[in-house]
């Protein structure tokens, strides 16, 4: 026969806290936090910018239908850009380039576009005046010759070089015309100068509206009380252990010096209905219909709970 274990039996235990061999446990100091999300704006480097900006660096190849004017200026996604073209067809026979960059929607621009031609050029935001160029092979009285000779039929594949290329006169003419008069003439034209002028190269920021979620303090109220420290004792009476995870309404919190006001930790308790009554000057929680109901129901889970 298996004896029940009198040391867990209701009675022994409240017998044991009359006589302060044992008492209840303080409850663990909750911190009562909640949790709320707030907008704010945030600003950060706009990655597409950055990306363009970079590839401005070497030069973009863009038909020029996409490089658009901005108050005069030749832009392209934003950015202040030279334009040139890369595949250039003739060339000076002392090895210049007949070809010239522009920085303005001037008329040799403008005339481009109203003839529909959409040859390919290149928008780059190289500021040293010297520019990546295709220049076609050339051939004299059927010798392989210089590519710059004064005579000659383009032949063959393409070569590659990096040649100075002069300012446009239009576009000169337009930056006279606009009051740009940071230089004296086209000769002391700078790129270096016209991009720091009118140009950052430094990638833009974008704003953004993002929420943060915070964990905020707060002063709390008995069912805030109550509902955080049932929680922290596991939803069990500290006194007799029964279990009302499932039935948390049969838990009390008890103020041990009988102030309803005092809410320190180490005055409060967690109780089931049955042991909060029949703490001093409780008796009268023990006499409703409803109360009498929670304890019938507090001493059957003490038998289901063994």
């Amino acid at each position: 026969m298996t004896l029940p274990d009198f040391a867990q039996e209701i009675s022994f235990i409240r017998l044991r806290q009359q006589m302060g061999v044992s008492s209840i446990p303080t409850l663990p100091n909750v911190k009562f936090e909640r949790k709320t999300r707030r907008r704010r704006v945030v600003e950060e480097t706009d990655q597409r910018d950055k990306r363009l900006l970079k590839k401005l660096k070497s030069g973009i190849g863009v038909p020029g239908k996409d490089i658009r004017p901005e108050k005069g200026f030749l832009t392209y996604g934003g950015r202040k850009i030279v334009a040139y073209i890369r595949d250039q067809r003739t060339m000076s026979y002392d090895g210049t380039s007949n070809y010239r960059f522009h920085l303005m929607d001037c008329a040799t621009m403008q005339d481009m576009r109203a003839a529909g031609r959409e040859r390919r050029y290149v928008a780059t935001q190289r500021s040293d005046g010297r520019f990546e160029v295709n220049y076609p092979q050339r051939v004299f009285f059927g010798s392989t010759t210089s590519p710059f000779s004064r005579r000659g039929e383009m032949r063959g594949e393409m070569r590659k070089a990096t040649l100075k290329l002069e300012l446009c006169q239009n576009c000169w003419l337009e930056l006279v015309s606009k009051g740009l008069y940071l230089y004296r003439d086209k000769e002391s034209f700078s790129l270096k100068e016209f991009f720091k002028q009118h140009d950052s190269g430094v990638a833009r920021t974008v704003r953004k509206i993002e929420e943060v979620e915070q964990v905020q303090e707060y002063q709390p109220n008995q069912d805030d009380l109550s509902r955080e420290y049932r929680k922290a004792v596991g939803h069990r009476c500290q006194l007799c252990k029964v279990d009302c995870r499932n039935e948390q309404g049969l838990l009390h919190l008890h103020h041990e010096d009988g102030d309803p006001s005092n809410n320190a930790h180490h005055n409060l308790r967690v109780l089931c209905v049955d042991c909060h009554s029949n703490e001093p000057l409780h008796q009268h929680m023990g006499r409703s219909a409803t109360d009498q109901a929670k304890i019938a129901r507090i001493k059957k889970l003490r038998i289901q709970q063994n």
